[in-house]
């Protein structure tokens, strides 16, 4: 395996600084040092699998000189990040543009301790130190005013001073499991990236895929899978997708022939019963229910030979998304149900129109 050029890598650790829609994962990344101009340590996470985090910061804070304390191990862990090492592309940017990245590999990044910077799990030790100490001042001041018949009072103070003992090691002990918990997620987010990286959890022929491009002038989705983009028409599928929404795609040589949205969230599209009054050279006139008329133009070869088995007179159902056409298909040849189910929102349209006419003339019933 061909190794990468260092100098052209970078660790990136906010999503806003590289964009990483056209990279692919590569494995070649893999590395750990330092990045100087972030001031932080990284490490790709194909090195640190199955090992705990604390356990990645200890072995850190060893080999910069650092004290093993529980103080330096929370600072590092209020650092640690899921960042990327990526290598970005060579093409010249446009103003105000962010990077493009070509290849990355996901990366576990943290700072090194610094006396004035203080994050969340430190500021809570701190507090819970502060508060522990403060306590120990007081039980002390008590058990010195403690004498005689105060022997009492000074043993339900000890107690007190064990249970919050108690509490401090309870405390001690979500902090490991939050450690444990940080752990399990980055090896969660590792395990899912190689395995979408080797595409070995679904058939050969289907690849998981996302809406790239919605285009309802030219009536076709863009889906991307990997570095490849299909364009399929929306004759061919029975939602409207939204852009960015993920979905499965089935190849047949080459050719896209099925598209599965598996979310279960895209609106299904309205439907409107038409006549067609005019056919023409891959076009056709059609008249809605509501009387107006809409030209059709074909935009890919299968509504060409939808079109070219349409005659005057003959009934069509159009499929509109917020009054844009998605598709269109003779009631010849499609479903009787979604035939029958427009038929009857047509005639439930119409009551309703009836009975807001008769409430609003005053003859309607009361």
């Amino acid at each position: 395996m061909r190794a990468v050029n260092d100098e052209a890598c970078r660790v990136v650790i906010e999503p806003d600084r590289c964009d990483l829609q056209e990279a692919t994962y590569d494995p070649r990344l893999s590395s750990a040092g330092r990045d100087d101009g972030q001031h932080v340590v990284y490490t790709t996470v194909d090195r640190v699998v199955y090992q705990p985090a604390p356990d990645v910061v200890e072995k850190i804070l060893d080999a910069n000189g650092y004290s093993m304390n529980l103080e330096n191990i929370l600072a590092v862990l209020d650092e640690v990040k899921i960042g990327y090492r990526l290598q970005v592309s060579n093409e010249p940017l446009a103003p105000n543009s962010v990077p493009i990245a070509k290849t990355f590999l996901p990366a576990l990044t943290l700072r090194l301790p610094m006396k004035n910077r203080v994050g969340p799990l430190l500021a809570k030790f701190y507090a819970e130190v502060g508060g522990y100490q403060n306590e120990l001042v007081r039980l002390r001041e008590q058990a010195g005013r403690a004498h005689g018949g105060q022997r009492k009072e000074l043993e339900d103070l000890r107690r007190e001073h064990e249970k919050l003992k108690a509490e401090n090691e309870q405390l001690r002990t979500q902090v490991d499991s939050l450690n444990a918990e940080l752990g399990q997620l980055r090896k969660s987010h590792a395990a899912a990236n190689h395995a979408l990286a080797e595409q070995n959890i679904l058939p050969a022929q289907v690849r998981v895929a996302q809406v790239h491009k919605v285009d309802l002038e030219e009536r076709y989705v863009a889906l991307k899978s990997g570095r490849k983009v299909f364009s399929v028409p929306l004759v061919a599928i029975w939602v409207y997708p939204e852009k960015d929404e993920p979905c499965l795609v089935s190849i047949q040589d080459g050719e896209v022939s099925g598209v599965f949205f598996h979310e279960g969230a895209q609106p299904i599209p309205g439907m409107v019963l038409g006549e067609v009054l005019h056919v023409a050279e891959g076009q056709c006139k059609v008249r809605e229910e509501n009387r107006r008329t809409r030209v059709i133009q074909a935009q890919n070869p299968a509504e060409k030979e939808l079109i070219s088995q349409m005659r005057r007179g003959d009934r069509v159902l159009l499929f509109l998304h917020n009054d844009e056409l998605l598709r269109f298909v003779p009631c010849g040849t499609f479903n009787a149900e979604a035939f029958a189910r427009a038929v009857q929102e047509s005639i439930a349209r119409w009551e309703i129109a009836q009975s807001e006419e008769q409430g609003s003339d005053g003859t309607g019933p009361v």
